[in-house]
C-alpha cells in the first residue's frame, strides 16, 4: 500500500545553492518565509527560495554585487 502522505525537504544547502552570499541565519529566514507564505499550486522551488531571498535580503545582495538581486 501506498502512504497516505508525502513530505518533501528543503534546508539551507539548498537555498546556498540557490542564492549565493547568505549566511546560515539567512537560509534558515528563508526557508521560513517559504513555509509561512507557501502557495500550494505553485510549490516551492529554486526559483521561490531566490525570490524569498530577494523579497528578505534584496539590499545585503544587491550590496554584494549577487547575480539577479536587483531583478525585481
Amino acid at each position: 500500500m501506498l502512504p497516505d502522505e508525502i513530505v518533501i525537504k528543503w534546508n539551507i544547502h539548498d537555498v546556498h545553492e540557490a542564492v549565493e552570499g547568505l549566511t546560515d541565519d539567512q537560509a534558515r529566514a528563508v526557508l521560513q518565509y517559504c513555509k509561512k507564505h507557501h502557495d500550494a499550486e505553485v510549490g516551492i522551488s529554486y526559483d521561490t527560495l531566490k525570490d524569498a531571498a530577494e523579497t528578505l535580503f534584496w539590499g545585503h545582495l544587491y550590496l554584494k554585487g549577487i547575480p539577479n538581486a536587483a531583478s525585481q
